[in-house]
């Protein structure tokens, strides 16, 4: 939920600069939906929220040292398909992912992130290399194959540090629900036995429990959880119309309710819609969700898309997460937001970091977490630790605009001005022009207010025209030049006009600070915890 944003989407093309934008079609007053939008575009860096997850793909080459663990790590590798016609790639990957949810429900055991394990997917690096790069003890893989009327799992189960196959076996079903579910019930309690995993008796009630009565609607559910696994807009919108084909099929699929909840609330910011159009579907579906399946961790994910970027529902946004990490306390998009939300909504920094320590076990190829790290110690004004944090992200991943934009930012603000300028040159060199106004935050704080007035005029003469700047972007700009004035008059318009922003406690607003009119902003969004001292 990271409020960190460009005014770039992300499209099947990369990354491009957003376009105007028109009325919603459902003419939502903005107050209910432009928080959406303001809080995913409104910030001085790049986007990286629990819902974007989906749209990076793991980097690096196993460069990680190995990650000491102190519980059995399972890594279950994405499966094969070795049908006959090779086309069945979706029935498999679902079959995976439904396989991780299953297994979710074991306490003592502890999953590998789908993330990092879909770096593995078709690599021929050997099961010891990848449980090292992983940091895992065992490893599962295996292969899908379909036929008319049966389907077939093999699988085999790999003690790592040991190098010894614990077991390999066959599984054929019938092609029905009660084949597949008893299937996904049988895997995941051998692997409890093998591994020592527990189930209490009403999670072993839950577990391999059909959330659908039908098998197309199934099946169209797994070519969606397939379609949203690509890093393409175009598939996005493909895996809604499969979710929606599966609810034609069954209104009371909870499991689809939750999942599309979640889809469109992600194409709400990158899908190339008026942002805000979709919230009345999300809110549906993610109602839908917690009434039919409140037993899954999704569809308090679901709840939470609804009272945190829209609702400011903080306290509510807090439980929901809770929630989902009662019913599966290794999701990681919920252990991301959970951390953000002590460590930038409270304002508990210390905290915030607590709730990231030990999550490189379970996604050691993530990004994320490490750009998360760096958003908490920047609202804490913890800016040298900030910056080196970015120094490390950098390592792994150079081309990483993310964290080298924030280390920039974090080195200007630790008062490190010359590294700043010296490492914020060749951005410049790479980025298209005209220059995004978030820009102006960062060529302003490195001591180029003439660029950063110049980037600022081009952003209001196209907010003015209709583009899609975020208001606040502008605010910042203007606050990191010391136009406290300014600054506030366009941090007030994003109030008015885009449903306002809730990170406040960003160093953005440092030279907004004691004024009546900040003051006011900062009661309207009823942030809990105490204001940081700076404010």
């Amino acid at each position: 939920m990271v409020a960190l944003a460009w005014t770039f989407d992300v499209t099947k093309e990369g990354i491009r600069r957003t376009g105007p934008v028109g009325q919603g079609s459902h003419g939502m007053a903005p107050d209910r939906w432009g928080r959406l939008k303001a809080a995913l575009v409104g910030g001085a860096f790049v986007a990286v929220i629990w819902l974007g997850a989906r749209l990076w793909q793991p980097a690096g080459t196993g460069d990680h040292d190995p990650v000491p663990v102190d519980a059995p790590v399972l890594a279950v590798l994405p499966f094969a398909d070795f049908s006959p016609g090779g086309d069945q790639a979706y029935f498999a990957d679902g079959l995976h992912e439904e396989l991780l949810h299953q297994l979710a429900q074991i306490p003592g055991i502890r999953l590998t992130s789908r993330t990092s394990l879909s770096h593995f997917k078709g690599s021929s690096a050997t099961v010891a290399a990848i449980a090292d790069s992983l940091g895992a003890r065992y490893v599962m893989e295996g292969s899908v194959r379909t036929a008319a009327d049966s389907v077939q799992i093999t699988v085999q189960l790999i003690d790592a540090a040991a190098d010894e196959h614990l077991w390999s076996e066959s599984y054929p079903r019938l092609l029905t629900l009660d084949g597949l579910f008893d299937l996904q019930r049988t895997l995941a309690m051998r692997v409890a036995g093998s591994l020592g995993g527990t189930l209490t008796e009403g999670r072993s009630r839950n577990l391999g429990t059909a959330p659908t009565s039908s098998l197309e609607a199934y099946n169209a559910y797994l070519r969606a959880l397939h379609q949203w696994n690509q890093s393409d807009i175009d598939n996005w919108w493909s895996a809604v119309d499969e979710l929606e084909r599966a609810l034609a099929l069954d209104q009371k699929f909870g499991r689809a309710h939750a999942q599309l909840a979640l889809l469109l609330a992600a194409l709400n910011n990158y899908g190339g819609r008026t942002q805000g159009e979709l919230f009345p579907r999300i809110e549906e579906h993610a109602a839908a969700a917690i009434r039919l399946a409140p037993n899954d961790p999704e569809s308090h994910m679901a709840q939470m898309a609804v009272d945190w970027p829209v609702e400011w529902k903080w306290q509510e946004a807090r439980e929901d997460i809770e929630a989902t990490l009662e019913l599966d306390p290794d999701y990681i998009d919920a252990i991301w937001a959970l951390a953000e939300w002590h460590g930038v909504i409270a304002g508990n920094t210390d905290r915030g970091l607590e709730v990231l320590h030990g999550v490189d076990v379970l996604d050691p190829f993530s990004a994320q977490v490490r750009i998360m790290r760096i958003w908490i110690l920047m609202n804490g004004r913890r800016f040298d630790e900030a910056a080196e944090e970015g120094r490390r992200l950098l390592e792994l991943e150079p081309t990483n605009m993310s964290a080298a934009l924030m280390r920039i930012s974090s080195l200007a603000l630790a008062g490190r001005t010359e590294e700043a300028r010296q490492e914020l040159a060749p951005v410049l060199e790479a980025m298209p022009s005209p220059l995004p106004v978030t820009m102006s935050v960062h060529l302003a704080r490195t001591g180029d207010a003439k660029r950063a007035r110049e980037v600022l005029s081009n952003a209001v003469a196209l907010k003015e025209s209709g583009g899609s700047v975020p208001a606040s972007g502008i605010a910042a700009g203007y606050a990191a030049l010391g136009e406290v004035d300014t600054a506030l008059d366009w941090l007030e318009r994003s109030f008015a006009d885009e449903g306002g922003i809730y990170y406040l406690r960003s160093p953005d607003w440092d030279a907004l600070a004691g004024t009546r009119r900040f003051q006011a902003l900062w009661e309207r969004v009823g942030l809990p915890g105490e204001r940081p001292a700076s404010l």
